[in-house]
Parts: structure tokens; sequence; C-alpha cells
């Protein structure tokens, strides 16, 4: 009876041990508390209307989440790679090269490939993005630079959102206040301030109303799931190292000091308990065992289970607040079929659309501030000849005539292609559609994505090159012979 209760203290002791291991483990973790990032995310997310300071906190972690969140991160750039692509194409409705030509620079100088793109990030990140329009120090052109949202604030408490809107009109912005620091390389630094005329200024906003001031990030709304199940994570990682501390435990029958004469293995008897100092066997041991003894591994009755739908729950709630689909969220399409992706990619691509329609916006302004300053420099002109038809009621047919127009400010924006289906299958379907007199030809080639138009014309343009370029073969000419002339 008695070696029965020595055996059970010390298998009391070993736990003990488990216990003070796994307690190491779990000082300093911070993720069994409430997490800092989380508490500000939530306060903030809870709120309707922003302050000065609230926009400027939440700008703050979402850059921070942004470089530190893999799902936060990725977010932003998927959201990029869809919305723009490789590339947005913008392209002048005016028809004179010099307009073209102009604006082609305009883009080069400012590296518009690039700066689109940074335009979407930077929005979909702080909520809005603040462009800047420079005087050229030398070239025709204006240049483009960002200037940070911290950086818009009024350091007299005047305009609470660094904002001198018409007060009759908060829609129509005067002023911008600018404040920031210029450093000196020795850790100290000037504070400096700028009034900026709103005519120098392309302020961009997202997800707020037209008369809110200030955009919100696009990760406020998803900011506090993902926070949850990056601590979700982080605690399943930490129960993993915990219950993987485990012991082992010799039972043997009888006597402790008659197995331990019997076998050589030291056995310290204490005060009302038996300590065996025997170390685990390494990793692949074989180990035999006298009859009456019996080995067990103790382990933590943590009783964890299998936790794999709740971190699935907190990922789907960030899908809803993004409006993606779960794959583009999570990179892993292993849980759906083709089917079911289409399905689920729909509204995906619809908010995509959106976004795109949206962020066209701004860069319709860009260009309209490019050609107008063109214009008012005198480096294209004010107005341009173009060719239009007229149809002629008495000849019953199109005239063409050249009138003088103002030069057109407006731009055709085409950005990437959200979703590449099976061409060749679309392209059949179109034809038997086509050819049964569904749909006009008109109609199929824009479904394909060609505008119809510009189409006709480049294959008017092609033929007439092709009809000028054909000579009739030239005869084969025999040479004279000798004495012949």
């Amino acid at each position: 009876m008695f070696e029965g209760i020595r055996i059970r203290r010390a298998e009391a002791r070993v736990q003990l041990l488990q216990l003070r291991k796994a307690q190491e483990i779990m000082e300093g973790l911070p993720t069994f508390v409430q997490d800092k990032d989380e508490d500000e995310w939530a306060a903030i997310s809870a709120k309707a209307v922003y302050s000065g300071a609230d926009i400027q906190t939440m700008q703050e972690q979402a850059e921070k989440l942004y470089y530190t969140n893999p799902i936060a991160g990725g977010l932003i750039d998927t959201m990029v790679n869809f919305i723009v692509g490789k590339d947005a194409t913008v392209t002048p409705v005016d028809e004179d090269p010099k307009v073209a030509e102009y604006w082609w620079e305009f883009y080069r100088e400012n590296k518009l490939d690039e700066r689109i793109k940074e335009m979407v990030s930077r929005a979909l990140r702080a909520g809005e993005f603040f462009l800047r329009f420079f005087e050229p120090a030398s070239g025709r052109v204006q240049l483009l630079r960002f200037v940070e949202p911290s950086e818009i604030k009024d350091n007299s408490g005047t305009w609470q959102y660094g904002i001198e809107s018409d007060e009759d009109d908060i829609e129509t912005p005067i002023n911008y206040f600018r404040t920031w620091t210029v450093s000196d390389g020795v850790g100290k630094g000037t504070l400096r301030t700028e009034t900026i005329a709103a005519e120098e200024i392309l302020h961009f906003k997202i997800l707020v109303d037209s008369n809110v001031q200030r955009g919100v990030s696009f990760l406020t709304r998803v900011a506090p799931w993902i926070k949850k199940y990056e601590i979700w994570l982080n605690d399943r990682w930490y129960l993993n190292k915990i219950r993987s501390v485990h012991a082992l435990i010799k039972k043997i029958t009888g006597d402790v000091n008659t197995f331990s004469n019997n076998t050589g293995q030291a056995a310290t008897a204490r005060t009302g308990q038996v300590a065996l100092k025997k170390k685990i066997p390494p990793s692949g041991s074989v180990i035999i065992a006298n009859k009456g003894t019996e080995y067990e591994y103790a382990n933590l009755n943590i009783n964890a289970t299998d936790t794999k739908e709740d971190g699935r729950a907190f990922l789907l709630m960030i899908v809803c607040g993004s409006g993606m689909a779960e794959y583009m969220v999570t990179g892993d399409a292993s849980n759906a079929n083709y089917s079911s992706t289409m399905v689920a990619e729909s509204p995906a691509v619809k908010a995509f659309e959106s976004w795109q329609d949206k962020f066209a916006k701004p860069i319709e302004v860009m260009y309209r501030k490019a050609i107008q300053y063109g214009i008012d420099k005198k480096e294209i002109p004010a107005t341009t000849k173009r060719m239009v038809k007229k149809w002629d009621a008495e000849k019953k047919q199109d005239i063409v005539e050249t009138i003088e127009s103002p030069t057109s400010l407006e731009c055709k924006i085409d950005f990437a292609t959200l979703i590449s289906r099976n061409a060749k299958e679309e392209t059949e379907a179109l034809n038997m559609q086509r050819v049964n007199g569904w749909v006009s030809d008109r109609t199929a080639s824009s479904k394909l994505g060609y505008d119809w138009d510009e189409e006709q014309e480049e294959l008017a343009r092609e033929e007439a090159k092709n009809d000028g370029q054909e000579r009739p073969p030239e005869e084969d000419v025999i040479p004279p012979e000798d004495g012949e002339t």
C-alpha cells in the first residue's frame, strides 16, 4: 500500500514539473491577454465619426499591419493586382498627335506605370492619398509627388482635418495645411508648416461619404479579425509546445529498493516520496522492460479539441469584410471545385470592377490637369481639327466635314482584364450566336473586348495599305546574247 502511495506521489511530482515547464513557456506570452493593437483597432472600428487623432492612429496602425501581417499585406497587394494589373493604360480622346505626344511625355516623366499602382495601394492602406503638382524646374510637364497623409494637419487647431473648405460647401476645398519635420541628420529636426492651394493637390479618399473630409483605411473593417486570427495562430503554436511537454514514468511492481538492487537503477528515497533519477531515453531508443515493469508517457491533461473550424471562422469574417473570394484571401483553393470557384468569384469581380470605376476618377482628374497645364503653357494647341460624319438627307449618305473644336480634356482608361476565360470557346459561342442572328457583329466584338468602330477603322487602313503595296509581278528578263542588241 505504501509503495503505491510513493509511486502516486512521484507521478504527482512529475506532473508538477510539467506544469512548471508549461508556466515558463507561458510567461511573457502577451497573446494570452488582450492585444494592444487589437484594442486600438476595436476602438477605431466601433466609431462612426473619426476625429483627426483617430485618423492618424488608424493610418499608423494600418501601415504597421500592412508591413507586418501576411494577411493584411496580401489583401492590399491582391487588390492592387486585380484592380490595376500589369498596367493601367490611359489614352487621350483627342485625335491631335501633339496632345498624345505631350501626354506620353507627362506619363514617362512621372513614371505613371508605377505611380498609379502606388495611388491604389496608398488609398487602400491609409484610406486616401494626396498627390501634389509641382512646376517643373526644366521641361514642359508638371511633376507629381505624394504628400504623406500624416503631414496634412493644421497645428493652429483651426481646421481639424488639415483642410480648409468653402464655408457653404464642405466638398470644395480651398487650402491644405501641411506640417512636417525636416531632419538635420543628427537626431533633431526643424518643424515646418505650409499652406498649399487646393489647385495644387489631388486628394482622393475611399469608404466615406462625399461630405467627409478624410478617408478610411480598407483594413478598418477587417483589422480586428486579422488580429484575432493572428492571436489564435500564436496561441495554437504555444499550445502545441505545451502539449509536447511530457515525462516518462516507469511503474514497477514490488519494493522500489528491491527493484533498484536487482536492476542497478538508482532510486533516492526522500521524506514520503521517491524521485527516480533516470533521464528519458533519446528519440529512437528501444526500451526493454523487466517483468513487472511498465512505461507510460505522462502528458498534460489539456484535452484541447481541434479548433480548425474556429480559425476558418476568423478567415471568413475577413473574407466578408474584404468582399473577396475565400481563396483570394487565404491563397488556398483546395476546398473548392471549378464550378463553386466561378460562383464565388462573381461578387469579387463586381467589387473589383467597382473599385476600378472609383480609381478611374482621380486618374481622369490628373489627366485633365496635365493637359490643361500644357494648353495654358502653349505646349499643345487649344483647339483641334477633327473629322466628323454627318448624314446628308438629300444624298442619303454620310458626308465627312472638318470642324475645329476645343482640345478635349477627356481620356480613356483601360484597367486589367479581371477574368480570363477560354478565348476559343467564347469566340465559337459568339460566332454561333451571330450566325443565328441572335447578336450583331458590333455586340460580339464588344463581348470579346474590342471597340467595333476602332477595329473597323484599323481594318480599313490595313486593307488600303496592303492594296497600295501590291505590285504586278516583274516579267522575267532574258539577258541578250553576244552580238544582240
